[in-house]
């Protein structure tokens, strides 16, 4: 298993994907982050019961605030397919405000060195709950939370890092 990416390290550039317009559309991650203040949001599972009920929903929430704080773009992925990642946005009122992608076969969060074993609750390989701001594609702040744990990777976290 990968080290985690560490502040001043770049991004690798993996490919995401998204359902669009029922066909599926690539995104590169250095194409998202080129010339941009990009925050990358990780999330374990789509409809998980902290991703759904409150980690999610308070990106979707505070997206604006976050915004007029110098980001350019709010991006979330998780380990699910791309038709799981379109139905879960919808459902969220993400559209707009949070850029869901999937990382389908965790190639991101591999790379990252943020994978998780939850095979012990059914889930397989998943995305450690994190979020991290990139500058032109260079890591600047990074927080992750272990295992399922929700403590400081909030929207709520992540202003008070910008401000």
């Amino acid at each position: 298993m990968a080290n985690q990416i560490t502040v001043g390290e770049r991004l690798p550039n993996v490919r995401l994907r998204r359902l669009e317009d029922g066909r599926l559309e690539d995104y590169f991650l250095h194409d998202l982050t080129a010339g941009k203040k990009l925050l990358l949001v990780g999330f374990p599972g789509a409809y998980t019961p902290n991703c759904d009920g409150r980690h999610l929903p308070s990106f979707v929430a505070n997206a604006d605030h976050i915004q007029t704080q110098g980001v350019d773009q709010i991006v979330g992925i998780a380990v699910n397919d791309p038709w799981v990642m379109q139905r879960w946005e919808a459902e969220t009122q993400a559209k707009g405000k949070v850029l869901l992608l999937s990382d389908g076969n965790a190639d991101l969060t591999r790379q990252l060195g943020l994978l998780f074993d939850g095979q012990e609750l059914g889930m397989g390989q998943r995305c450690q709950r994190f979020f991290l701001i990139a500058d032109n594609g260079i890591v600047r702040k990074i927080n992750v939370d272990r295992g399922m744990a929700y403590a400081c990777t909030r929207s709520e976290d992540v202003l008070q890092v910008l401000i």
